[in-house]
């Protein structure tokens, strides 16, 4: 059941975020964004395969797996709690937060 919604969870994510850099970012610089797009995701498979083996060795299965699912649940948090989920159109700007706001 876990693999079903991370799976759905993932096609939509995918398709948002592809559509979204499609939109945004001019023509000529599509193939170059998508290239480091994938360098960064997909680099970044390794490290946390790497950083999971190392965890299994030292916690153990059990304790690494429940880490696992609850830093993905975080990760989740920033995105969920943003201003960016009220966006409708490109040209929508979030509200600024107080911290983000320029100083003068």
């Amino acid at each position: 059941m876990a693999f079903l919604v991370s799976g759905l969870g993932i096609g939509v994510a995918n398709s948002q975020a592809v559509t979204v850099r499609q939109l945004a970012v001019p023509a000529r610089l599509r193939g170059r964004v998508n290239s480091a797009y994938r360098l960064l995701s997909w680099g970044a498979l390794s490290v946390g395969a790497l950083v999971a083996g190392v965890l299994v060795t030292v916690w153990g299965a059990w304790p690494t797996a429940l880490a696992g699912t609850v830093l993905m649940a975080v990760a989740t948090l920033p995105v969920a709690l943003s201003p960016v989920r009220g966006m409708r159109d490109l040209d929508d700007e979030p509200e600024p937060t107080p911290a983000a706001t320029p100083q003068e």
